[in-house]
């Protein structure tokens, strides 16, 4: 195997490892934020509470489409 053959395999395996590692940060940050949103529980500050479980929604969301992306890029690979 050539010196470049075995620098863009080096390569590769690294990116597959730094995707795998972006693919379990999102899959426990989403986790952490569905725990989240389940557990909350809803206080005589209504609004306060809409307000929390939206962000909740949000980072969950946010953080499901860069999951998607991840395991895209990492099929692409």
């Amino acid at each position: 195997m050539s010196e470049i053959q075995q620098l863009k395999t080096t390569i590769i395996q690294k990116l597959h490892e730094i995707l795998d590692q972006s693919i379990n940060t999102y899959k426990s940050v989403i986790d952490s934020a569905i725990e989240s949103k389940m557990n909350e529980t809803k206080s005589s500050a209504g609004d306060k509470f809409e307000t929390g479980r939206a962000m909740m929604q949000h980072e969950q969301e946010k953080n499901e489409m860069l999951l998607s992306k991840a395991i895209k890029e990492k099929d692409f690979l």
